[in-house]
């Protein structure tokens, strides 16, 4: 708004999602930028971290995922897009039973043990 322009593309239903109704008012009508902290505070980002401990911090949480399956990781990220736009709770569960359905045919579960 700051800049005579109607958000776009989504943005606020996006944002009301991330954030909650109040907290998404506060960033779109009244400017409120947030930074890191803030932003790990209401949901819109994971974690907030030094400069200086960024890039380790990225590591180590990226090399939780390099463990699982490629194919897996795929299906699962195509699920988290798609979530939002489920209808119902039911749909969203039908979602996740056939996909972890085709997960078990797969061959990866259980996992070996280390």
């Amino acid at each position: 708004m700051k800049i005579g322009l109607h958000p776009g593309g989504g943005h606020i239903w996006m944002l009301e999602r991330a954030v909650g109704p109040q907290a998404a008012a506060a960033m779109v009508l009244f400017g409120v930028a947030v930074d890191g902290r803030r932003a790990a505070e209401i949901g819109l980002a994971w974690s907030c971290h030094p400069d200086d401990e960024l890039l380790d911090a990225a590591r180590t949480l990226a090399a939780r995922a390099t463990r699982a399956p490629v194919g897996l990781l795929d299906v699962v990220k195509a699920t988290l897009r798609l979530a939002p736009w489920q209808p119902d709770f039911e749909a969203a569960v039908q979602t996740e039973v056939t996909r972890q359905a085709w997960s078990l045919g797969q061959g990866w579960f259980p996992p070996p043990k280390e």
